[in-house]
């Protein structure tokens, strides 16, 4: 006996596994997926989970968070995707006291939400929580490609804009060297963002990245006088080339709002963060 009930009572009254399952909902096996997932693929970068989690978070929970799991059919993943690319999970959510996340929503941000999906359900498929994946065969809206590349005079023109504003202190020396090294290496942006004292060989000329760090796996950043230059002269004030100016230990963020600003006084409507490595290549 056990508080007044029999052990085996207790053991009848408990839901299957399986009843269990049949009874998740997609809002709980997010949670559990972000939760759980990464032991299975020790491989996969801190900031590739931090990207899933906002997709499904913005995307798949305000249109599937209640559904239960077993019940999903592929149609059910084909209109939330067309929903997302309509704009149906569009937000200005606030954050804190002062910071605001904009979700679109758009072809791009279907097509990612859609494909993080499949991998969240494959997975509950590996975990018998599911018997079949419902986004296993649901075609993806096709990848939209943008590429733009800066002539020699509208790279020129970014370079002399940042000068102007880090000079009338309408963005920081943190930030302005941020954007210069992306277009001098052609690095992806968290790569330099996140770049520690470590990673950078000056002697050699080199950035080094390990695994986990880049997207492509042990990667070596060869760099020119300019950048070997601009490196140089950051302060070493925390294991962060570029340190948050609030707390130290830890790399910078918010970039896209400077580099807005960046762009509009440049004259260079539309030009992405990811543009200069284009650019670069």
């Amino acid at each position: 006996i056990l508080r007044g009930r029999s052990r085996a009572g207790e053991l009848a009254a408990a839901p299957a596994p399986r009843a269990a399952a049949d009874r998740l909902l997609v809002s709980d096996l997010i949670i559990r997926w972000l939760r759980e997932g990464p032991a299975a693929a020790p491989n996969k970068r801190a900031s590739s989970w931090a990207h899933d989690a906002s997709r499904l978070n913005r995307h798949i929970a305000p249109l599937l968070g209640k559904r239960v799991v077993a019940s999903l059919k592929a149609a059910d993943i084909e209109r939330a995707q067309a929903d997302i690319a309509e704009g149906a999970t569009a937000a200005d959510i606030r954050t804190g006291a002062r910071g605001r996340a904009i979700v679109r929503g758009g072809r791009a941000a279907a097509r990612s939400a859609i494909t993080t999906f499949a991998a969240c359900l494959a997975w509950a498929k590996t975990r018998g929580l599911i018997d079949d994946n419902p986004a296993a065969g649901v075609r993806k809206i096709a990848d939209v490609k943008r590429e733009r590349f800066l002539s020699e005079a509208e790279a020129a023109r970014l370079l002399a804009t940042l000068d102007t504003l880090q000079t009338r202190a309408r963005i920081s020396a943190t930030f302005a060297d941020v954007i210069r090294v992306l277009l001098l290496t052609g690095a992806r942006k968290n790569e330099i963002a996140a770049l520690t004292f470590d990673e950078l060989d000056s002697e050699r000329g080199v950035i080094r990245l390990r695994n986990l760090r880049s997207k492509t796996g042990d990667k070596v950043i060869v760099l020119s006088g300019a950048a070997r230059a601009i490196l140089a002269s950051r302060p070493r004030q925390s294991r962060f080339v570029f340190a948050s100016d609030t707390a130290p230990d830890t790399p910078i963020v918010g970039l896209q709002k400077p580099w807005s600003r960046v762009r509009a006084a440049a004259q260079l409507p539309g030009l992405r963060l990811h543009d200069l490595r284009h650019s670069f290549a």
